[in-house]
């Protein structure tokens, strides 16, 4: 273009502005040209990198991701770029990190938690059977050990369920907070998250225990029935009424509907006072 330019200037005895004017090329524009004229065409913007990231580049990501664990890997690229760590884009934050194992998640939580939830919707002769043939494989048929495994593993649904209910309304946003704070992730958990989960594991643990109270037909097979250490109350209030001793098991019942009264009664109040939000 410049020799163009001036190839007709000379030619025609005409100025290059007017050329330019003709041509509809900005007089700043050509006299750019002009001034890098014989020189190498380089880019005008920024150079693209013609190499990956370099070692200490990952390095200073993980390490950062070590002190901001709750951040996003997009949120976490803008940060370090305000805090003039590393500049790099989001995906490759997304690729040093998953490499680095530090974007796992567990895809079978949904699997997890049907199978926990199991024992509410199977028939209770097949959870019956079920524990029995379990624990006995194992050594803790009739035992005490085998006795709490098996209400434990009938009551987990009632805890797991009232639990992850909670969760679903809680903010994370508080959890980043902490963070930002300078929070552990074991001060995060203990100030911030199981205050907040604290009534729903109550409740949980309530009805887990009302069910426990009331369970008889699955445990009936790994109870054994031996006085004073696997015999459970409920079969106790059934032997009373065997016996015709009416006054004995509906002592055996009232003691047990008192005590899951009282945890009920315990955890509504708690709900309650964290709905107001009292300290």
């Amino acid at each position: 273009m410049v020799d163009y330019v001036r190839y007709w200037t000379d030619q025609a005895e005409t100025p290059a502005k007017q050329i330019l004017g003709w041509m509809g090329v900005p007089e700043g524009t050509y006299y750019k040209w002009r001034k890098r004229y014989g020189q190498v065409n380089e880019h005008n913007g920024w150079i693209p990198r013609d190499h990956w990231l370099e070692d200490w580049e990952r390095r200073a990501i993980v390490d950062y991701y070590g002190e901001h664990p709750l951040e996003g890997y997009r949120r976490l690229t803008y940060m370090m770029l305000d805090a003039d760590v590393v500049a790099v884009s989001a995906s490759s934050v997304y690729r040093v990190l998953n490499g680095a194992g530090l974007l796992g998640r567990f895809r079978g939580k949904a699997v997890l938690v049907a199978l926990l939830s199991l024992p509410m919707v199977t028939p209770v002769i097949v959870t019956a059977i079920a524990l029995y043939f379990s624990l006995a494989a194992v050594g803790l048929g009739s035992t005490l050990t085998g006795l709490i495994l098996a209400h434990t593993i009938l009551s987990a649904p009632y805890v797991l369920l009232t639990v992850l209910a909670q969760l679903q309304t809680f903010d994370a946003n508080l959890m980043r907070a902490a963070a930002s704070l300078g929070a552990s992730r074991w001060q995060t958990f203990v100030k911030v998250i199981f205050p907040a989960i604290f009534p729903a594991l109550l409740t949980g643990f309530a009805l887990a225990f009302a069910r426990a109270v009331g369970e008889y037909g699955s445990v009936i097979f790994i109870a054994g029935n031996l006085p004073m250490e696997t015999e459970i109350a409920s079969l106790l209030a059934f032997i009373r009424l065997e016996e015709y001793d009416y006054a004995g098991a509906s002592a055996i019942a009232l003691t047990l509907l008192a005590i899951a009264m009282v945890l009920l009664l315990a955890s509504s109040l708690l709900q309650a006072r964290a709905s107001r939000g009292a300290p």
